[in-house]
């Protein structure tokens, strides 16, 4: 015959250097993600004390005493932070850094109402993922496209910029470019003032407005020709 019985094992506290549980290693920043114009990140915790800082691959400015990260002098890339505490273990951090967003509009700055100008369009640097336009403040074109073709039919001057997005490493990183200024100059009304005169004498004809450039051109019966400019 055999008899049950209950046996109640007390707990047996661990011994120095017998086991116990184990301490984990944690790295923490504020955030992953940076642009190359952005604030530094903070280091929100590295636990336990005591261990050591490093990155790969190369091209990241990293403190490896106390963690600290300097965007400006770091290069855009991919990276990953590992805290390793001797006998402990490591923990590791991405941090990803985005390039740098440097863009300038190019093309013709003026013309006269209601005539096109060669090349018609403005061009932005090209190579990144969007653009978006603004004339006077108002955005007036998202997209893809690095080129936009403004309006000819409003006399004026105008102003123009573009915010340019890279996305090529995740990120979305961004740039504006400096004012460009696209004058339409109003054709003007032209005027002419003068009298009648005999063959052999002379008079004076006179345009309104006075003010620009004019070339002045007779019609001799077989068509307009130049006489005088200035």
């Amino acid at each position: 015959m055999f008899i049950a019985v209950a046996t109640t094992i007390p707990d047996i506290p661990n011994l120095p250097g017998q086991g116990g549980p184990r301490e984990e290693v944690t790295l923490d920043y504020s955030s992953q993600n940076f642009c190359a114009t952005a604030n530094d990140p903070t280091l929100t915790d590295a636990s336990p004390a005591g261990g050591v800082f490093s990155s790969s691959p190369s091209g990241l400015s990293l403190n490896t005493s106390n963690g600290a990260i300097d965007i400006s002098t770091s290069q855009a890339g991919n990276y990953t932070v590992t805290y390793t505490v001797a006998g402990v273990g490591d923990s590791n951090f991405p941090i990803n850094i985005g390039s740098a967003v440097s863009v300038s509009i190019s093309g013709d700055n003026s013309t006269c109402l209601g005539f096109t100008p060669s090349p018609a369009d403005l061009t932005a640097t090209s190579g990144f993922s969007n653009y978006q336009w603004f004339k006077d403040n108002n955005s007036v074109q998202d997209s893809s496209s690095n080129v936009y073709t403004p309006a000819f039919d409003t006399a004026g001057a105008f102003t123009y910029k573009v915010i340019a997005t890279d996305n090529s490493l995740g990120i979305n990183c961004t740039g504006t470019s400096s004012d460009f200024i696209f004058t339409v100059n109003a054709i003007p009304t032209i005027s002419i003032a003068g009298s009648d005169f005999c063959s052999g004498s002379t008079s004076t004809l006179t345009a309104t407005p006075s003010s620009g450039t004019f070339v002045w051109e007779l019609n001799t019966g077989s068509g307009y020709n130049v006489i005088a400019g200035h």
